[in-house]
């Protein structure tokens, strides 16, 4: 398997010391009979580097996966902005109290 990520989409987001974290996410790939895997990686975190794969049954769920899982790691360093603006702009997922997962986006309009 080729490891390497050849970003479908990606985002840098800033710290006010001019320090930046870039988000990058691939393309789905499927992986066989209903699994779908989307390699993404963040770049410039205090703690390291990271990259991970996130999957699903279809594209749509393992790309949703994946923006959800990167936004919520890129959440705990609270530094970061997009835009000069608050926050960054990405997708944080929640459990809901019947066991359900959702993915919110909050950014100004």
């Amino acid at each position: 398997m080729d490891n390497t990520i050849q970003p479908l989409v990606s985002r840098t987001l800033h710290r006010e010391d001019g320090s930046s974290v870039t988000v990058e996410i691939a393309a789905p790939v499927n992986r066989g009979e209903d699994f779908w895997e989307t390699r993404w990686r963040i770049t410039g975190l205090s703690d390291g580097d990271v990259e991970f794969a996130s999957g699903g049954v279809d594209s749509m769920q393992s790309l949703l996966a994946a923006l959800a899982m990167s936004g919520d790691r890129v959440a705990e360093d609270s530094s970061l902005s997009f835009l000069e603006g608050p926050g960054t702009g990405l997708l944080h997922s929640g459990k809901r109290e019947d066991g359900f997962y959702t993915a919110v986006l909050r950014m100004p309009t």
